[in-house]
């Protein structure tokens, strides 16, 4: 679905989209020969498969990405979208499980049946505005950092304690 979302997106916009897909699993093969058989001609497609978290940090942190996609329709919150926002990088998720208290976190939810309109808007967004790009590089990275670093969380579950000794 998103790949023919993209080949949309690509038919009318001026975009220039680099799309990495993640991940591994029974139908990348599929997904890999519908991407050739819908023939981008200014988009381009590369499919990494399935990578180590070690690989996966080490993209993060060396590619030049301008956004996160996770737009599953049934799957929760995926650990490397955790990853990604930890690496303050913006997020637009469809409205699924976990994805959706992200979503709303920094605005940025699809429809499940989005369309290439919608990609649009948040490409363009992020693209074309820098100050709103830095507001969800910022907001990402918040995220992560609120509900997810351990460090974080663990001095919010210690505070939790000394609370209940301290305030019996």
């Amino acid at each position: 679905y998103l790949l023919e979302t993209l080949k949309d997106l690509e038919d009318f916009s001026n975009f220039e989209i680099y799309y990495y897909h993640i991940g591994g699993g029974t139908e990348l093969e599929d997904l890999i020969r519908f991407s050739k058989k819908l023939n981008f001609k200014r988009f381009k497609t590369f499919f990494l498969g399935k990578i180590s978290n070690l690989k996966l940090n080490n993209f993060f942190k060396e590619s030049p990405i301008d956004v996160f996609l996770n737009v599953s329709s049934f799957e929760g919150t995926p650990l490397a979208l955790i990853e990604a926002m930890s690496y303050s990088i913006p997020v637009v998720v469809t409205k699924i499980g976990g994805n959706t208290s992200i979503g709303n976190y920094c605005n940025t939810n699809l429809s499940l049946n989005f369309k290439a309109n919608e990609l649009y808007y948040y490409f363009k967004k992020i693209n074309y505005n820098k100050e709103y790009q830095e507001k969800l590089k910022s907001k990402s990275h918040s995220y992560w950092l609120n509900y997810h670093d351990s460090g974080s969380l663990s001095l919010k579950t210690q505070k939790i304690f000394q609370n209940i000794i301290f305030n019996k």
